[in-house]
């Protein structure tokens, strides 16, 4: 089954019968959103680009000023189109939604990679109710039921600012689906530079899921491992990997008497956080870990910013990350920021099979340079 399989199925949708547009960008994804509550549903559209940040704002009032046919279609790349979802899903949706009369469905329809799902917005009356993903793919299936997993625990620590998991099942086709609430108004605020709000959060999140253990038995000791049995992999694809095995050494002298380890969030991003009422919420937790190094994610959403949104090549970043590191934050940021860049490669290395295209093998690439330049910051 494909995304469009997923998503094309059979009859119109009882409680979304409106018209759908389809929004596609140059990277290949695409979103399917109702005409009708457009402006709710493009919460569900988080670009990066100023281009896509434009028709964010501007498109709901071309819409409803009839302005848009052919500007959409030969500019914009947007067209109309028919879509539900399967029917496993619609069951779903009928258990939880049973009384409502008026709901609006959108769909994201994946980052194009081998981890592609379908991701859901449900809402009713222009309030969004719940987010959820569904997929065919055995692997992404168990990392929904660890997302869950994962979820619970917060909440057991009472760290609320985390979605609360709906619903997490894989039924006899191999379909399974996850869904989980959200807190997200169209006032909510999408904030992409890191500050205080968000250094809070992790601050909360690594107090409350502190765990004591030996480097040893902590999942990132695990996972510099399983990255020293990937450099062939990656000298494969042509990649210098000296300096990842060089940093390894580094990493694992300067963890060797830690004991202390949190939860790690994984995609720490500006497009998995908002903030609703003066909070800053946090979501999409499929790839975190249990037992990391504290703050690291700090790291990802100042590479992964500089990467997609300021276009920053690799001297930029190591350049700039004096001027962006919270005070006090860390001890040895260097040696963190090691930590994560190692953390992510492998990270990548597994989920892609070693395969690196598109916006993926530009990361990878960016990456590898940071981790030399930092290896030749550290000699200095």
């Amino acid at each position: 089954m494909n995304k469009d399989e997923i998503i094309e199925d059979i009859g119109i949708l009882r409680f979304s019968p409106e018209k759908y547009i389809e929004i596609k960008n140059d990277a290949g994804k695409k979103w399917v959103l109702p005409r009708k509550s457009l402006r709710t549903s493009l919460e569900l559209y988080q670009p990066s680009s100023w281009k896509g940040k434009i028709l964010k704002i501007a498109l709901p009032s071309m819409y409803a000023a009839s302005i848009t046919e052919k500007l959409a279609n030969r500019v914009l790349h947007i067209t109309d189109t028919k879509y539900r979802p399967p029917q496993k899903l619609l069951e779903v949706l009928d258990h939880f939604y049973a009384e409502k009369s008026n709901l609006s469905v959108s769909y994201f329809l994946g980052t194009p990679s081998v981890h592609q799902k379908v991701t859901v917005q449900v809402a009713s009356d222009n309030q969004i109710m719940s987010y959820f993903k569904i997929t065919d793919n055995i692997e992404i299936g168990r990392i929904f039921h660890n997302e869950k997993k994962l979820l619970d625990r917060m909440h057991k620590v009472q760290l609320y600012n985390v979605p609360r998991c709906l619903y997490c099942d894989t039924d006899e086709n191999g379909i399974s689906i996850f869904g989980q609430s959200t807190v997200k108004t169209g006032s909510s605020k999408v904030i992409h530079s890191f500050g205080q709000k968000h250094r809070d959060f992790l601050t909360e999140m690594s107090n409350k899921t502190l765990i004591h253990c030996r480097y040893e038995n902590s999942d990132y000791y695990k996972m510099l491992r399983i990255l020293e049995t990937q450099i062939s992999v990656l000298s494969k694809a042509g990649f210098d990997t000296m300096c990842i095995t060089d940093a390894i050494v580094r990493v694992d002298t300067g963890l060797k008497e830690t004991t202390e380890f949190c939860v790690y969030h994984g995609d720490f991003t500006p497009w998995n956080t908002f903030v609703e009422q003066g909070k800053l919420f946090v979501f999409d937790f499929e790839y975190a870990k249990l037992s990391y190094p504290k703050y690291l994610d700090f790291f990802h959403f100042y590479t992964q910013t500089a990467i997609f949104e300021k276009h920053w090549d690799a001297d930029r970043i190591v350049n700039e990350l004096d001027t962006y590191i919270p005070n006090g934050m860390f001890d040895n940021y260097d040696l963190s920021f090691e930590m994560y860049l190692l953390a992510i490669i492998q990270f990548y290395t597994q989920r892609e099979h070693g395969d690196f295209t598109g916006d993926i093998s530009i990361c990878m690439d960016t990456w590898i340079k940071l981790l030399k330049k930092m290896e030749g910051k550290m000699r200095l």
